[in-house]
């Protein structure tokens, strides 16, 4: 209401306006990203480029707000998918870490599209997969089993349970959590 009044009296044009919804919080697109062992390109994204060290897929299309008018929006080479390289996520100055979600490696270009929830949920998954895998080493970010990053596990943990006495054999099914999590069946797309 004190928005409303406000441009209804002190902005000329603004006297029969209506606020209608004002957003919860400032949203901010872009934040500091790592330097990473693979930088993710605005390149990779539109030619929808595959990694072999891809742990997850993004499909959003290039989305970047300049100032003012300013807007680039540029679609993914036939309507596809890209995937994003584990490399993306090791910090080149830093050991033992890992990072996911809007902080990863890549360029601005690649930045607007890979920093939405589907690609982060990916990363996400991947990076605490490999942590898991890592736990107790000093090893983080060396070989990696990548096709444990890429079914989030379920491939070791199915086998562990169904050695279990009592417990219920896992589907042989990879788990998927998220839509852009890589399957081998995606290699060609």
């Amino acid at each position: 209401q004190t928005c409303s009044r406000f441009l209804q009296t002190s902005v000329p044009g603004f006297e029969d306006a209506v606020l209608s919804a004002l957003a919860p919080r400032v949203g901010i697109r872009e934040t500091r990203r790592i330097v990473g062992d693979t930088m993710l390109t605005g390149a990779d994204i539109l030619a929808g480029r595959k990694f072999d060290d891809g742990i997850a897929k993004g499909c959003h299309e290039l989305d970047i707000h300049g100032r003012d008018t300013g807007h680039r929006r540029a679609n993914i080479k036939d309507g596809g998918s890209y995937d994003i390289p584990y490399g993306c996520l090791l910090p080149k100055a830093t050991k033992n870490l890992l990072v996911a979600g809007r902080c990863l490696s890549a360029d601005r270009e690649a930045h607007s599209t890979a920093r939405v929830m589907g690609s982060c949920m990916g990363m996400g998954q991947a990076a605490g997969t490999a942590a898991g895998e890592f736990k107790g080493t000093a090893a983080v970010g060396t070989l990696i089993d990548r096709e444990l990053l890429r079914t989030g596990g379920e491939r070791r943990r199915g086998s562990q349970r169904a050695k279990q006495p009592g417990k219920k054999k896992m589907s042989s099914r990879p788990h998927l959590s998220s839509p852009f999590q890589w399957r081998a069946s995606d290699r060609s797309r």
